[in-house]
């Protein structure tokens, strides 16, 4: 046998001794396995709590509702779609420019396109008159089917970010920086029938 065995053989030895004789002040301490070059960094931190996750670009991503009137408990977007993976449709009440509640949402298919019914966990606000009353928005599934929020990053509105850009090609300096994290979303008027 060689010198490197018998060491190997030694320590194990020692380290069966002690795990054996009852002694509960002999540290273990984890082996950790080189890595290989190359391989993918360890998932960052958890976001804060509350804290959303940063929209994500899919190029293209796309969504559509028409103005419509109903029950209040179901709502059809004409298209969505996302080509980047599965997603969801959401339905969302119309808040100014900020999130509002989330009402319903309805899985996509990658590349899948046209009418998407979303059955609604919560109806309709009473009295939805105004202009623009919900929103339809896209988000990319985390992985879990499931919709929420938290895990599932909204999609960016590439054709906005494109639109951005001046006669010559360069992009817009002068363009406010709200307009950097628009999502893929739809504006629609509902009326409860």
């Amino acid at each position: 046998m060689t010198k490197t065995t018998l060491l190997a053989l030694a320590a194990g030895a020692a380290l069966l001794t002690a795990c054996g004789s009852g002694d509960t002040t002999t540290p273990v301490v984890p082996v950790v396995a080189p890595q290989p070059a190359g391989t993918a960094p360890a998932a960052a931190a958890p976001a804060a709590p509350g804290a959303l996750p940063a929209a994500v670009s899919d190029p293209g991503a796309t969504v559509d509702a028409d103005d419509q009137s109903g029950d209040g408990r179901t709502v059809v977007v004409r298209q969505a779609r996302t080509t980047a993976g599965a997603g969801f449709v959401v339905i969302r009440t119309d808040d100014d420019d900020r999130p509002g509640r989330v009402l319903g949402w309805a899985p996509l298919a990658p590349g899948q396109t046209g009418p998407v019914t979303v059955t609604l966990t919560e109806p309709v606000p009473a009295g939805t008159s105004d202009d623009d009353d919900l929103t339809a928005v896209l988000h990319l599934d985390d992985g879990d089917g499931a919709f929420d929020e938290r895990n599932d990053p909204a999609v960016l509105d590439d054709d906005d970010r494109d639109d951005d850009r001046d006669d010559d090609g360069d992009r817009d300096r002068d363009r406010d920086d709200d307009d950097r994290d628009d999502v893929e979303d739809d504006d629609f008027d509902y009326r409860v029938a």
